[in-house]
């Protein structure tokens, strides 16, 4: 009992094991009956069998056009200053690839144990957005850019304001004494 598992999609701690099933409790305080044959024929991961030592891993997406060296200094130093961070096995940052819309960056350190996971997660999350904003690297959001490389001139799309443009701000009326005629004025029935 106390074991960190994960069965089918629960995961949380061995609470109590009987003859024919075992309970596991998940993080919302979920109690969970599972059959003991799920632990003999389904999968099961258990997170503190031998070691309670455990990777996280954090993907970070920065902007198009950020400082990528910079991005990956500012990285590192925070997860080598996160007092609860092992330093063996060595934290990692990688610039892992260029994605539709951010430049992809994935963080892998590891923990003592199961204890401090999310909170040492949430630290990093608020360390790396404050961090990022002070040097000036935006946080990439999902986004596509749209270029128009030519557009037929029948579409009569250039040059032209939209209709909702036309009725909130109208084409001025020339006056009379403009020297062209006035403007015709349209009657609402």
């Amino acid at each position: 009992m106390g074991d960190v598992v994960t069965v089918d999609e629960i995961t949380g701690v061995i609470s109590r094991i009987r003859m024919r099933a075992t309970t596991i409790t998940n993080w919302d305080r979920k109690e969970f009956i599972v059959p003991n044959r799920e632990f003999i024929t389904g999968r099961l991961l258990n997170w503190t069998l031998s070691d309670q030592v455990n990777r996280i891993t954090l993907n970070v997406g920065i902007a198009y056009g950020s400082d990528t060296e910079l991005a990956t200094e500012i990285l590192t130093r925070i997860v080598r200053e996160q007092p609860l961070i092992l330093t063996e096995p060595s934290p990692r940052v990688t610039f892992e690839e260029f994605g539709p819309s951010s430049l992809n960056y994935v963080v892998r350190c590891f923990l003592p144990d199961m204890e401090n996971r999310l909170a040492v997660i949430h630290d990093l999350h608020i360390t790396i957005d404050r961090e990022f904003r002070a040097a000036g690297i935006e946080i990439a959001f999902p986004q596509q850019d749209i270029h128009i490389r030519s557009l037929p001139a029948e579409t009569g799309l250039l040059g032209m304001r939209s209709g909702l443009e036309r009725e909130l701000n109208p084409t001025p009326k020339l006056r009379a004494e403009d020297g062209d005629p006035p403007a015709r004025s349209r009657q609402v029935a």
